[in-house]
């Protein structure tokens, strides 16, 4: 007889040897039935879990429009826009990006478009006619320098930056989601929960990583036109948004897991399970009791099939279904091998 755990919400049910090896169950023994759980647990945890996320992604599409990812003491810049205080200029003495010591070059704090900025990394570094000392080398011939060349590609190194930022939000939002709704519905098939949850574990550890390979990226490509050039440790590194976002990130990697394992865990599966066998093969959710149980279980069901349907084409009268059922586990619930044994024994007895 059935009961219900009124603190949990839960019913205990089927006995795991009488368990259908095409159906997932709780630790209870209850049969998922792809509707949504009555663990209220789960659901509050899932409910707590969602609220943390949502304020997470929305730090995170905020930070992307912040210039405020990379700086130093003469600019600060983003994904959009570019502020500062210093026009920048090149010294041939140098061969570097100084701050331009001319009248006019130190003006209010401003903010102007990436591409705006790019336009003028371009007047800074690429032509001549405004490179510093250059009469202090009678020899100058003029090579494009390394700024220059930025400059020239600082719209694609954006766009790319832009596009790594986006999508590692957006695949948050989507494993963070589907990982809460496949908990809350877990599919009452094994093979399609096992799919599920493996999915699930990839988005939440692959995404993480595309936002820290762009803060790499812009590592490299801000300094190179002036932006976080001047200083270069770790406060202007991770500066502001860029903070946020890999914060952020990791708050989703952390709460997406988190949930994930303990979610597995109480409903009595394992999160990945790598027992290879005739039920629940790996890496799945396995779905009721060890590797070897379930096999055992998933035997008892052949035998009794095989067992049935000899039964159900006639056997001796001298024959009882204990003797088919002996042969069934001996023939390994094979119908054709039992119906010759049992053939074989009623000639015998003749």
């Amino acid at each position: 007889m059935a009961r219900t755990d009124e603190e949990d919400g839960v019913v205990e049910g089927v006995p795991l040897a009488e368990r259908d090896p095409n159906i997932l169950y709780d630790k209870h023994g209850v049969a998922v039935d792809g509707k949504m759980t009555k663990d209220r647990v789960i659901i509050y945890v899932a409910a707590a879990s969602f609220v943390v996320l949502l304020v997470s992604w929305t730090v995170q599409w905020v930070a992307l429009t912040m210039p405020q990812w990379h700086a130093d003491a003469y600019h600060n810049a983003g994904m959009f826009e570019c502020c500062g205080v210093q026009d920048l200029a090149f010294d041939v003495a140098k061969s570097s990006l100084v701050p331009d010591p001319r009248p006019g070059a130190i003006h209010e704090y401003r903010c102007q478009s990436v591409e705006s900025y790019g336009e003028d990394v371009k007047r800074w570094t690429c032509d001549p006619m405004n490179f510093l000392n250059r009469s202090s080398n009678p020899n100058f011939v003029y090579q494009e320098n390394d700024a220059c060349v930025a400059s020239k590609l600082l719209h694609t190194f954006i766009t790319a930056s832009k596009i790594f930022q986006a999508t590692t939000t957006a695949l948050s939002m989507l494993s963070g989601t589907s990982t809460i709704i496949f908990m809350l519905w877990p599919d009452k098939e094994p093979k399609k929960s096992s799919r599920n949850g493996l999915l699930a574990l990839l988005g939440i550890v692959l995404t993480p990583w595309m936002c820290v390979i762009d803060l790499f990226i812009q590592n490299g490509y801000w300094p190179r036109v002036g932006v976080g050039y001047f200083q270069r440790d770790a406060r202007y590194f991770l500066h502001g948004a860029a903070q946020a976002s890999i914060l952020t990130s990791s708050v989703d990697f952390f709460v997406q897991f988190f949930f994930l394992q303990w979610a597995t865990h109480r409903y009595g599966w394992k999160l990945v399970n790598f027992n290879i066998g005739e039920v629940g093969m790996g890496p799945s959710l396995s779905f009721g009791g060890t590797s070897k149980e379930r096999l055992e279980m998933h035997n008892r069901k052949k035998v009794k099939r095989a067992v049935d349907a000899v039964m159900a084409m006639g056997v001796p009268e001298s024959m009882t279904r204990e003797d088919v059922e002996r042969i069934a586990v001996a023939k390994g619930a094979d119908i054709n091998l039992i119906v010759e044994e049992v053939m074989t024994t009623e000639r015998v007895s003749k």
